[in-house]
């Protein structure tokens, strides 16, 4: 199966350590698990727990708050996408019925004598 080109990037990157910055080594080993770490959040873990699982296991080696930096980049965008999804779902279920009337109030700009008093 050919990797995508964002796979390439970080097995590059991993391989150059001495070379790449701490950021885009970091920033490479998230992307490297991203399908694993947001499929984990989609299934109700929190963003701690999957740090400390992969942690654990040795595939990151930085600190949480790093990682949780680019957990949230990472799902920021999927996230903006599903509550665009849902409010436009919402908004299809609540629209008004066009051939309803409307029945009830209506205006009339004369004042009657009665009711005004």
């Amino acid at each position: 199966m050919k990797k995508t080109l964002s796979e390439r990037i970080a097995e590059r990157i991993r391989a150059k350590v001495t070379e790449a910055s701490a950021t885009e080594r970091n920033l490479s080993l998230v992307l490297a698990h991203r399908e694993d770490i947001l499929k984990a959040l989609d299934d109700g873990w929190s963003i701690k727990t999957v740090w400390d699982q992969l942690h654990e296991e040795g595939k990151i080696d930085f600190s949480y708050q790093t990682f949780r930096k680019y957990v949230v980049r990472i799902a920021k965008g999927r996230l903006h996408k599903k509550e665009t999804d849902r409010v436009e779902n919402r908004i299809e279920e609540t629209a008004p019925d066009p051939n309803r009337t409307i029945k009830g109030f209506a205006y009339d700009p004369t004042p009657k004598k009665e009711d005004l008093i």
